[in-house]
């Protein structure tokens, strides 16, 4: 397709307006404004992974309509490297975060493509969703001796990072939004969902999401000191 698919937009904003808010709350628990437990309670737990899922996911899914997916992934990870090494300054260290999955997701899915893509959309969902699962287990019951396995869903006993998506199983996430991909738009013509219209401004966010999750922090984190310096 040469037009741009506005839902995916759409769900990319609502996604990014979730991690603006829930990063925010974690700002606030910094400077003591919020609880902790509040912070790490299942429901917040459970928006940010269904959110978090949805953003993977249509990242799989526009990685169809991409002309370089190496190139692009590259360009993510050069960023989440930087954002790592920001953040190794401040309180609380990343480690593989978001940008980081998401561009070795696009990469391993450039290089691979051609096979991936000889295989019945299917077969790869049979096998996504059940890997999926066991990874997300694993990474997130699991502990092992080696500090090295990390991007692999694999932590070690000292392992800590404040935002973590390893390969395993968020690429199997970002896999099902491929396959999701191949299945509508084979459809000819698009169907409906690919027509959608949406208002600019719930659609903006998503055009522009590299640049707003590089700049969030550094924007929200004077804020909520500045309410913690306000109300003290």
């Amino acid at each position: 397709m040469s037009e741009r698919i506005q839902l995916l937009d759409f769900i990319r904003s609502a996604a990014i307006v979730v991690m603006l808010l829930y990063h925010f709350v974690y700002d606030l628990a910094i400077f003591g404004l919020v609880g902790w437990d509040f912070v790490f309670s299942p429901v917040m737990n459970a928006i940010e992974r269904v959110f978090a899922s949805l953003f993977i996911f249509t990242a799989g899914f526009s990685s169809c309509l991409s002309r370089s997916n190496t190139r692009r992934g590259a360009l993510v990870v050069a960023c989440g490297l930087v954002v790592s090494l920001c953040s190794s300054f401040a309180d609380v260290t990343i480690r593989f975060g978001v940008l980081e999955l998401l561009g070795w997701s696009m990469i391993i899915y450039g290089v691979c493509a051609k096979a991936l893509d000889r295989l019945p959309p299917a077969a790869v969902t049979a096998v996504c969703v059940p890997v999926f699962c066991a990874g997300y287990y694993i990474y997130r019951h699991v502990r092992v001796a080696s500090e090295w396995l990390f991007p692999f869903g694999l932590r070690g006993y000292s392992f800590a990072s404040a935002d973590y998506f390893p390969l395993l199983p968020w690429f199997f996430m970002f896999l099902l939004g491929v396959q999701a991909a191949r299945v509508l738009l084979a459809e000819k013509p698009p169907g409906a969902w690919a027509r959608l219209r949406f208002p600019r401004a719930l659609t903006w966010p998503g055009r522009h999401s590299l640049i707003i999750y590089l700049a969030h922090q550094p924007l929200l984190y004077p804020i909520a000191w500045g309410i913690s310096l306000a109300i003290s």
